[in-house]
Protein backbone atom coordinates (compact mmCIF):
# COMPACT_ATOMS: atom_id res chain seq x y z
CA UNK A 1 0.00 0.00 0.00
CA UNK A 2 1.04 3.63 -0.59
CA UNK A 3 2.67 5.34 2.41
CA UNK A 4 0.59 7.94 4.31
CA UNK A 5 1.43 11.35 2.92
CA UNK A 6 3.10 13.85 5.22
CA UNK A 7 1.04 17.04 5.75
CA UNK A 8 2.94 20.17 4.92
CA UNK A 9 -0.04 22.55 5.19
CA UNK A 10 0.10 24.10 8.68
CA UNK A 11 -3.64 24.95 8.85
CA UNK A 12 -4.59 21.37 7.95
CA UNK A 13 -2.16 20.09 10.55
CA UNK A 14 -3.60 22.45 13.19
CA UNK A 15 -7.19 21.40 12.38
CA UNK A 16 -6.28 17.74 12.66
CA UNK A 17 -4.54 18.26 16.02
CA UNK A 18 -7.45 20.32 17.39
CA UNK A 19 -9.94 17.68 16.31
CA UNK A 20 -7.86 14.97 17.95
CA UNK A 21 -7.48 16.95 21.18
CA UNK A 22 -11.16 17.85 21.18
CA UNK A 23 -12.14 14.24 20.72
CA UNK A 24 -9.85 13.23 23.56
CA UNK A 25 -11.32 15.88 25.88
CA UNK A 26 -14.87 14.86 25.07
CA UNK A 27 -14.00 11.24 25.65
CA UNK A 28 -12.30 12.05 28.96
CA UNK A 29 -15.29 14.13 30.08
CA UNK A 30 -17.69 11.35 29.18
CA UNK A 31 -15.56 8.80 31.02
CA UNK A 32 -15.34 11.07 34.09
CA UNK A 33 -19.09 11.58 34.14
CA UNK A 34 -19.66 7.84 33.85
CA UNK A 35 -17.34 7.30 36.80
CA UNK A 36 -19.02 10.04 38.83
CA UNK A 37 -22.40 8.46 38.19
CA UNK A 38 -21.14 5.14 39.38
CA UNK A 39 -20.26 3.91 42.85
CA UNK A 40 -16.97 3.63 44.66
CA UNK A 41 -14.72 6.61 45.28
CA UNK A 42 -16.16 8.64 42.41
CA UNK A 43 -19.73 7.99 43.49
CA UNK A 44 -18.89 9.08 47.05
CA UNK A 45 -17.18 12.23 45.76
CA UNK A 46 -20.20 13.09 43.64
CA UNK A 47 -22.53 12.56 46.61
CA UNK A 48 -20.35 14.77 48.82
CA UNK A 49 -20.27 17.51 46.17
CA UNK A 50 -24.04 17.39 45.76
CA UNK A 51 -24.55 17.44 49.55
CA UNK A 52 -22.31 20.47 50.04
CA UNK A 53 -23.98 22.36 47.19
CA UNK A 54 -27.48 21.69 48.56
CA UNK A 55 -26.59 22.63 52.15
CA UNK A 56 -24.78 25.80 51.08
CA UNK A 57 -27.74 26.74 48.89
CA UNK A 58 -30.21 26.35 51.76
CA UNK A 59 -27.98 28.26 54.18
CA UNK A 60 -27.59 31.18 51.74
CA UNK A 61 -31.33 32.03 51.71
CA UNK A 62 -32.29 35.71 51.92
CA UNK A 63 -35.72 37.26 51.51
CA UNK A 64 -35.69 39.72 48.59
CA UNK A 65 -37.94 42.78 48.58
CA UNK A 66 -36.41 44.94 45.83
CA UNK A 67 -36.79 43.86 42.21
CA UNK A 68 -35.34 44.58 38.80
CA UNK A 69 -37.79 45.77 36.17
CA UNK A 70 -37.46 42.47 34.35
CA UNK A 71 -40.26 39.97 33.71
CA UNK A 72 -40.23 36.36 34.87
CA UNK A 73 -41.57 34.13 32.11
CA UNK A 74 -44.61 32.03 33.00
CA UNK A 75 -42.99 28.98 31.41
CA UNK A 76 -40.01 29.46 33.73
CA UNK A 77 -42.30 29.50 36.77
CA UNK A 78 -44.23 26.47 35.52
CA UNK A 79 -40.98 24.50 35.14
CA UNK A 80 -39.96 25.37 38.70
CA UNK A 81 -43.40 24.45 40.02
CA UNK A 82 -43.34 21.15 38.14
CA UNK A 83 -40.06 20.33 39.86
CA UNK A 84 -41.44 21.41 43.25
CA UNK A 85 -44.39 19.06 42.81
CA UNK A 86 -42.02 16.15 43.34
CA UNK A 87 -42.21 17.09 47.03
CA UNK A 88 -43.57 14.71 49.63
CA UNK A 89 -47.34 14.89 50.15
CA UNK A 90 -50.06 13.03 52.03
CA UNK A 91 -51.28 9.87 50.32
CA UNK A 92 -49.80 11.10 47.01
CA UNK A 93 -53.08 12.98 46.50
CA UNK A 94 -51.27 16.32 45.93
CA UNK A 95 -54.10 18.33 47.48
CA UNK A 96 -52.76 21.77 46.59
CA UNK A 97 -52.75 24.23 43.72
CA UNK A 98 -50.45 27.09 42.72
CA UNK A 99 -51.83 30.25 41.11
CA UNK A 100 -49.34 32.38 39.15
CA UNK A 101 -50.00 36.14 39.01
CA UNK A 102 -47.91 38.14 36.50
CA UNK A 103 -50.36 40.70 35.15
CA UNK A 104 -49.36 44.18 36.34
CA UNK A 105 -52.91 45.28 37.17
CA UNK A 106 -53.58 42.10 39.15
CA UNK A 107 -50.28 42.44 41.01
CA UNK A 108 -51.37 45.95 41.98
CA UNK A 109 -54.64 44.55 43.37
CA UNK A 110 -52.72 41.90 45.29
CA UNK A 111 -50.48 44.65 46.69
CA UNK A 112 -53.57 46.37 48.11
CA UNK A 113 -54.98 43.16 49.61
CA UNK A 114 -51.63 42.27 51.20
CA UNK A 115 -50.92 45.91 52.14
CA UNK A 116 -47.49 45.52 50.53
CA UNK A 117 -46.46 47.92 47.76
CA UNK A 118 -43.45 45.74 46.83
CA UNK A 119 -45.80 43.17 45.30
CA UNK A 120 -46.63 45.57 42.46
CA UNK A 121 -42.94 45.69 41.47
CA UNK A 122 -42.27 41.93 41.69
CA UNK A 123 -41.99 39.77 38.61
CA UNK A 124 -44.77 37.53 39.86
CA UNK A 125 -46.61 36.25 42.90
CA UNK A 126 -47.31 32.54 43.29
CA UNK A 127 -50.16 31.77 45.70
CA UNK A 128 -50.34 28.25 47.09
CA UNK A 129 -53.71 26.86 48.15
CA UNK A 130 -54.92 23.76 49.91
CA UNK A 131 -57.07 22.22 47.18
CA UNK A 132 -59.31 19.20 47.68
CA UNK A 133 -61.76 20.31 44.98
CA UNK A 134 -60.30 17.99 42.31
CA UNK A 135 -60.19 15.04 44.71
CA UNK A 136 -63.79 15.61 45.84
CA UNK A 137 -65.01 15.75 42.23
CA UNK A 138 -63.01 12.65 41.30
CA UNK A 139 -64.50 10.73 44.24
CA UNK A 140 -68.04 11.73 43.29
CA UNK A 141 -67.48 10.78 39.67
CA UNK A 142 -66.18 7.38 40.72
CA UNK A 143 -69.02 6.64 43.13
CA UNK A 144 -66.95 7.26 46.28
CA UNK A 145 -67.87 9.39 49.31
CA UNK A 146 -67.56 12.93 48.01
CA UNK A 147 -68.42 14.37 51.42
CA UNK A 148 -65.46 12.82 53.21
CA UNK A 149 -63.11 15.77 52.77
CA UNK A 150 -64.94 18.90 53.92
CA UNK A 151 -63.42 19.14 57.41
CA UNK A 152 -60.56 20.75 59.30
CA UNK A 153 -58.37 17.65 59.17
CA UNK A 154 -58.37 17.65 55.38
CA UNK A 155 -57.69 21.40 55.28
CA UNK A 156 -54.70 20.95 57.59
CA UNK A 157 -53.41 18.03 55.53
CA UNK A 158 -53.69 20.00 52.29
CA UNK A 159 -52.19 23.11 53.89
CA UNK A 160 -49.14 21.12 54.99
CA UNK A 161 -48.75 19.73 51.47
CA UNK A 162 -49.04 23.24 50.04
CA UNK A 163 -46.39 24.61 52.41
CA UNK A 164 -43.95 21.77 51.69
CA UNK A 165 -44.37 22.35 47.95
CA UNK A 166 -44.05 26.12 48.36
CA UNK A 167 -40.73 25.73 50.20
CA UNK A 168 -39.40 23.39 47.52
CA UNK A 169 -40.45 25.90 44.86
CA UNK A 170 -38.63 28.65 46.77
CA UNK A 171 -35.42 26.61 46.82
CA UNK A 172 -35.75 25.83 43.11
CA UNK A 173 -36.35 29.49 42.26
CA UNK A 174 -33.32 30.61 44.26
CA UNK A 175 -31.20 27.94 42.58
CA UNK A 176 -32.17 29.52 39.25
CA UNK A 177 -31.03 32.98 40.37
CA UNK A 178 -34.47 34.34 41.24
CA UNK A 179 -35.24 36.09 44.50
CA UNK A 180 -38.19 35.10 46.66
CA UNK A 181 -40.09 36.42 49.66
CA UNK A 182 -42.87 34.58 51.49
CA UNK A 183 -45.92 36.72 52.30
CA UNK A 184 -47.18 36.09 55.82
CA UNK A 185 -50.05 38.47 55.05
CA UNK A 186 -51.74 35.67 53.06
CA UNK A 187 -53.43 34.40 56.23
CA UNK A 188 -54.62 37.90 57.18
CA UNK A 189 -56.99 38.30 54.25
CA UNK A 190 -57.96 34.75 53.34
CA UNK A 191 -61.54 35.53 52.32
CA UNK A 192 -60.48 38.36 50.00
CA UNK A 193 -57.77 36.23 48.38
CA UNK A 194 -60.02 33.19 47.98
CA UNK A 195 -62.53 35.42 46.20
CA UNK A 196 -60.00 37.33 44.11
CA UNK A 197 -58.38 34.12 42.86
CA UNK A 198 -61.75 32.42 42.20
CA UNK A 199 -60.96 29.45 44.41
CA UNK A 200 -63.72 26.79 44.29
CA UNK A 201 -65.29 25.00 47.25
CA UNK A 202 -62.86 22.73 49.14
CA UNK A 203 -59.89 24.97 48.38
CA UNK A 204 -58.33 27.74 50.49
CA UNK A 205 -55.24 29.97 50.30
CA UNK A 206 -52.28 28.97 52.47
CA UNK A 207 -49.23 31.05 51.53
CA UNK A 208 -47.88 33.32 48.78
CA UNK A 209 -44.39 33.97 47.43
CA UNK A 210 -43.14 37.07 45.65
CA UNK A 211 -40.74 36.10 42.85
CA UNK A 212 -38.47 38.20 40.65
CA UNK A 213 -34.95 39.08 39.61
CA UNK A 214 -33.20 40.58 42.67
CA UNK A 215 -32.22 44.25 42.72
CA UNK A 216 -30.53 43.90 46.12
CA UNK A 217 -28.02 41.61 47.80
CA UNK A 218 -28.86 41.69 51.53
CA UNK A 219 -26.89 39.79 54.12
CA UNK A 220 -28.59 36.66 55.52
CA UNK A 221 -30.82 37.43 58.51
CA UNK A 222 -29.78 36.23 61.94
CA UNK A 223 -31.36 33.03 63.23
CA UNK A 224 -31.82 31.80 66.79
CA UNK A 225 -29.29 29.16 67.93
CA UNK A 226 -30.54 25.70 66.88
CA UNK A 227 -29.90 24.24 70.34
CA UNK A 228 -33.12 25.79 71.61
CA UNK A 229 -35.29 24.25 68.91
CA UNK A 230 -33.80 20.78 68.51
CA UNK A 231 -34.66 18.20 71.17
CA UNK A 232 -33.64 14.58 71.73
CA UNK A 233 -36.42 12.03 72.29
CA UNK A 234 -38.67 14.40 74.28
CA UNK A 235 -39.17 18.15 74.53
CA UNK A 236 -36.86 19.80 77.07
CA UNK A 237 -37.91 23.32 78.17
CA UNK A 238 -35.26 25.92 78.98
CA UNK A 239 -35.00 27.45 82.45
CA UNK A 240 -36.01 31.13 82.47
CA UNK A 241 -32.45 32.46 82.74
CA UNK A 242 -31.30 30.28 79.82
CA UNK A 243 -34.31 31.35 77.74
CA UNK A 244 -33.58 35.04 78.30
CA UNK A 245 -29.98 34.48 77.26
CA UNK A 246 -31.20 32.53 74.22
CA UNK A 247 -33.19 35.54 72.98
CA UNK A 248 -30.62 38.21 73.96
CA UNK A 249 -28.93 38.52 70.56
CA UNK A 250 -32.33 38.53 68.82
CA UNK A 251 -33.50 41.37 71.08
CA UNK A 252 -30.53 43.49 70.04
CA UNK A 253 -30.57 42.57 66.35
CA UNK A 254 -34.34 42.96 65.95
CA UNK A 255 -34.54 46.21 67.91
CA UNK A 256 -31.74 47.80 65.86
CA UNK A 257 -33.20 46.52 62.59
CA UNK A 258 -36.59 48.17 63.09
CA UNK A 259 -34.99 51.47 64.08
CA UNK A 260 -32.79 51.30 60.97
CA UNK A 261 -35.77 50.46 58.73
CA UNK A 262 -38.29 52.97 60.05
CA UNK A 263 -36.13 55.75 61.50
CA UNK A 264 -37.33 58.49 63.89
CA UNK A 265 -41.01 57.67 63.32
CA UNK A 266 -40.40 54.22 64.82
CA UNK A 267 -38.80 55.74 67.94
CA UNK A 268 -41.81 58.02 68.31
CA UNK A 269 -44.12 55.00 68.08
CA UNK A 270 -42.08 53.13 70.70
CA UNK A 271 -42.25 56.07 73.07
CA UNK A 272 -45.98 56.62 72.47
CA UNK A 273 -46.73 52.99 73.38
CA UNK A 274 -44.21 52.80 76.22
CA UNK A 275 -42.27 49.91 74.65
CA UNK A 276 -38.77 49.12 75.85
CA UNK A 277 -37.92 45.69 74.41
CA UNK A 278 -38.50 43.50 71.35
CA UNK A 279 -40.99 41.15 73.03
CA UNK A 280 -43.22 44.15 73.75
CA UNK A 281 -42.83 45.31 70.14
CA UNK A 282 -44.05 41.95 68.87
CA UNK A 283 -47.07 41.73 71.17
CA UNK A 284 -48.10 45.35 70.59
CA UNK A 285 -46.99 46.59 67.17
CA UNK A 286 -46.16 43.50 65.12
CA UNK A 287 -48.52 40.64 65.99
CA UNK A 288 -50.76 41.76 68.82
CA UNK A 289 -53.23 39.45 70.50
CA UNK A 290 -56.02 41.65 69.18
CA UNK A 291 -54.81 41.19 65.59
CA UNK A 292 -54.16 37.45 65.96
CA UNK A 293 -57.64 36.87 67.35
CA UNK A 294 -59.14 38.94 64.51
CA UNK A 295 -57.19 36.97 61.87
CA UNK A 296 -58.22 33.72 63.56
CA UNK A 297 -61.91 34.62 63.33
CA UNK A 298 -61.48 35.59 59.68
CA UNK A 299 -59.67 32.33 58.84
CA UNK A 300 -62.32 30.22 60.58
CA UNK A 301 -65.01 32.13 58.68
CA UNK A 302 -63.31 31.66 55.31
CA UNK A 303 -62.69 27.97 56.02
CA UNK A 304 -66.41 27.59 56.61
CA UNK A 305 -67.25 29.43 53.39
CA UNK A 306 -64.89 27.18 51.43
CA UNK A 307 -66.44 23.99 52.80
CA UNK A 308 -63.99 22.92 55.51
CA UNK A 309 -66.30 23.13 58.55
CA UNK A 310 -68.09 19.76 58.42
CA UNK A 311 -66.54 18.44 61.64
CA UNK A 312 -69.62 17.22 63.53
CA UNK A 313 -70.20 13.43 63.65
CA UNK A 314 -72.19 11.98 60.76
CA UNK A 315 -74.63 9.10 61.12
CA UNK A 316 -72.02 6.63 59.87
CA UNK A 317 -69.64 7.82 62.59
CA UNK A 318 -72.00 6.42 65.23
CA UNK A 319 -71.46 2.78 64.28
CA UNK A 320 -68.57 0.53 63.38
CA UNK A 321 -68.02 -0.51 59.78
CA UNK A 322 -70.55 -3.20 58.87
CA UNK A 323 -68.02 -4.97 56.64
CA UNK A 324 -65.12 -5.33 59.11
CA UNK A 325 -66.38 -4.08 62.47
CA UNK A 326 -63.66 -1.40 62.80
CA UNK A 327 -64.25 2.16 63.94
CA UNK A 328 -61.35 3.43 61.82
CA UNK A 329 -59.75 2.08 58.67
CA UNK A 330 -56.92 4.63 58.58
CA UNK A 331 -55.37 4.58 62.07
CA UNK A 332 -56.45 1.27 63.57
CA UNK A 333 -57.74 1.93 67.12
CA UNK A 334 -57.13 -1.71 68.02
CA UNK A 335 -53.53 -0.77 68.66
CA UNK A 336 -54.70 1.38 71.56
CA UNK A 337 -58.11 0.36 72.90
CA UNK A 338 -59.20 -2.82 71.18
CA UNK A 339 -61.27 -1.09 68.53
CA UNK A 340 -63.84 0.39 70.88
CA UNK A 341 -66.15 3.24 69.93
CA UNK A 342 -64.48 6.70 69.87
CA UNK A 343 -65.35 8.75 72.95
CA UNK A 344 -66.50 11.86 71.06
CA UNK A 345 -69.35 10.31 68.99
Amino acid sequence: PSPTPIMNDSSAMRSTLLAACGGALVGAAAASWALLRGGGVFGAARQLLRRNMVLEHIAAHRSIRKWKDQPVAEEHLRQLLSTAMRSSNGGNLQTYSAIITRNAATLQKLALVHDNSGIARAGAVVTFACDWSRTVRWCKLRGADGGAYGNFNTFLSGAIDAMVTAQTFALAAEADGLGICFLGSTIWETDALNSMLDLPQHSHVVTSIMVGWPAEDPAPRARLPPEGQIHSEVYTPMPDDVLLQYYRSRETEGWDRYISLYGPAWREKLNAHGLSNLAQVYTCLKYSGQDCRLWSRKILSSLSKQGFSQNAPHLEDLRACQACGKWSHCMDPERFDGGTKPTDV
